[in-house]
């Protein structure tokens, strides 16, 4: 089994959900391209910085954080029209980018794609690199973008889910400060939710 099957058997292998998706995309990528950095990461509220949703270094999980995409092939990959996100650098990407975050590292390769949200914006992306040049095969590009298309759909099942989340929190908090009372039932006519203990233990003994 070569290195990207393996790391389609991880992807296969482990049925992540939520934020652990990014974690476990991480960890094939980088065992798909042997790579020494793999990052995934959406833009924060200011647009001018990433704000990591996984990260690797040398086969460890690392620190998450924001970053300055400024100077970095990273922050290139906003500027893009869309059919173009897409960016590989073979060598030399440390110099190429000598003010970047990214310098210190003595990156040679560099590969970096961009996601959308379910409206079509570009919201985050994804990028690996080494410190060795590296060219860009057909199997290389395929699997790198077929990856990065599951990051897109676990990032916008992510947001949908803490969207419905923060929404459902919003009715609870206002639900439980009213002066009147809210419930829900299910198909059986059962008290599920009553937005008032006192309210519950009432209904519960009629």
């Amino acid at each position: 089994m070569d290195r990207i099957d393996q790391a389609i058997s991880l992807l296969a292998g482990k049925r992540a959900w939520g934020r652990a998706v990014f974690a476990v995309a991480a960890e094939a990528l980088e065992i798909g391209l042997q790579c020494r950095w793999v990052g995934i990461a959406h833009m924060t509220d200011s647009l001018d910085a990433a704000h990591f949703l996984a990260r690797r270094t040398d086969g460890r999980n690392d620190e998450l954080g924001a970053y300055d995409i400024a100077g970095t092939p990273c922050g290139e990959l906003y500027s893009q029209e869309w059919n173009d996100n897409y960016c590989f650098i073979e060598a030399g990407a440390s110099e190429k980018y000598p003010g970047s975050v990214f310098a210190g590292l003595g990156a040679e390769f560099y590969c970096g794609e961009a996601f959308c949200d379910i409206g079509g914006s570009v919201v985050g992306h994804v990028y690996v690199m080494d410190d060795k040049p590296r060219q860009d095969t057909p199997q290389s590009r395929a699997f790198f973008r077929l990856i990065v298309q599951r990051i897109g759909a676990g990032y916008n099942r992510w947001r949908t889910q803490k969207e419905l989340d923060l929404r459902e929190q919003r009715f609870r908090d206002f639900a439980e400060s009213s002066s009147d009372w809210f419930w829900e039932t299910d198909e059986n006519h059962r008290f599920v939710y009553v937005s008032s203990e006192s309210d519950a233990k009432r209904i519960s003994t009629t």
